[in-house]
């Protein structure tokens, strides 16, 4: 795997393009938590800024696992449901960024998580695939749980020909304590630091033989199906522990 962006959000770039878009142009499939949820419309302008249209998906409370999360009287996709989604679909870009883990990283035992990137690296194929690595306010209570995650998705990555690591982490607005609302959701200007931190990731990977961007359409949104009753869930997953910080569910 290949390490993108780990000294600065604006100058993320990696040895080598490794993407090479279609006809239609670059497209970009990108699932997340609430880190993009909450701002779907800066990611999709980030992206397209680089030429790139967007499927953006993101949800409160994600998680990299498979069926569907019923913590309460809801449900909804967990991320390895939205990548098969999409897959069936058809709508799965030329490069798929996975921007989870915030989720993950508390609420799910080490053990699952390399199993959830093998799903997501095997549901995508044979696309390259981003995997984001995960942020916390430096010396919050839970910040050596994200540290783990974060050094053993760097680990597997380094050993998977499909992954690229946006080390997110890395960068010197993660580690700006003022660039939290808590223990791990981000202002504004730091989401649109870190929106604009995975567009350049992306731009560093896609081929364009330099080619100026030229119009292309966006990929068909996939229709979520009714959602299964948290009486009757569809394939259901353990209710998934919110993060402990002020708002629930988690990211």
């Amino acid at each position: 795997g290949l390490v993108a962006g780990a000294a600065s959000v604006g100058g993320a770039a990696v040895a080598r393009a490794v993407v090479d878009v279609g006809a239609d142009g670059c497209q970009v499939s990108l699932v997340g938590d609430s880190l993009v949820g909450c701002a779907t419309d800066l990611h999709e302008d980030a992206l397209e800024e680089v030429g790139c249209a967007s499927l953006v998906d993101g949800r409160s409370g994600r998680i990299l696992g498979q069926g569907w999360q019923c913590p309460a009287d809801t449900c909804w996709a967990s991320g390895l449901e939205v990548l098969e989604q999409w897959r069936d679909a058809g709508t799965l870009g030329d490069l798929v960024v996975v921007a989870l883990g915030t989720n993950d990283a508390v609420g799910r035992a080490a053990e699952q998580w390399r199993d959830n990137w093998e799903q997501a690296i095997e549901l995508t194929a044979p696309r390259t695939v981003v995997f984001v690595s995960t942020a916390s306010r430096p010396g919050g209570a839970r910040e050596a749980r994200f540290v783990a995650y974060n050094e053993a998705l760097a680990a597997w990555c380094d050993g998977e020909p499909s992954c690229v690591l946006a080390d997110w982490a890395r960068t010197p607005v993660a580690g700006e304590r003022s660039s939290y609302t808590d223990e791990a959701h981000l202002g504004l200007t730091a989401t649109e630091a870190r929106a604009a931190f995975l567009a350049s990731v992306v731009d560093g990977l896609v081929e364009t033989d330099g080619r100026p961007p030229e119009p292309f359409p966006r990929p068909a949104r996939v229709v979520t199906p009714p959602l299964p009753s948290a009486v009757a869930p569809t394939d259901p997953l353990p209710v998934v522990p919110v993060d402990g910080g002020p708002h629930a569910p988690s990211s």
